[in-house]
């Protein structure tokens, strides 16, 4: 187990801290790239991500059902974009692999072309990587 953590790099100072934590939790990098860039007052809707919010400086909720309830209750992709502002969620986080396991699993067709183009225009991609994905609402 200790060679497998390998702490002694961080002790010394050989990896930050967040380059220590990213090695275990990929999503990481993208927190931080948030925690650094997001103004104080940010939200963020985490889906498919654990329940890791003590990595986050900005207010975050854990939890897909706010986005799949309003794609299930056959609002359009504007009324999505309202419906999470209203909420005052001004990000999104995503664990990719689950999301889009779930998107095949739980929605229909065209529900899944709903949140294509909930995606494509009416959010911003901002970082990620092979298995995570931050955007913010326009």
């Amino acid at each position: 187990l200790f060679l497998h953590i390998s702490p002694l790099d961080y002790i010394s100072g050989k990896v930050s801290r967040g380059g220590y934590i990213s090695r275990f939790r990929p999503e990481y990098e993208l927190i931080e790239h948030l925690n650094k860039n997001a103004s104080q007052d940010s939200k963020v809707l985490a889906l498919f991500l654990g329940d890791r919010g003590y990595y986050f400086d900005n207010q975050v909720v854990f939890g897909r059902e706010m986005l799949f309830q309003a794609i299930k209750s056959g609002f359009n992709e504007k009324d999505i974009a309202a419906a999470l502002k209203k909420n005052g969620f001004t990000h999104l986080i995503i664990g990719f692999d689950l999301f889009n396991r779930s998107l095949q699993t739980n929605l229909t067709p065209e529900e899944q072309i709903k949140i294509k183009s909930f995606f494509d225009n009416h959010t911003i991609a901002i970082k990620y990587n092979n298995f995570y994905g931050l955007y913010q609402l326009k």
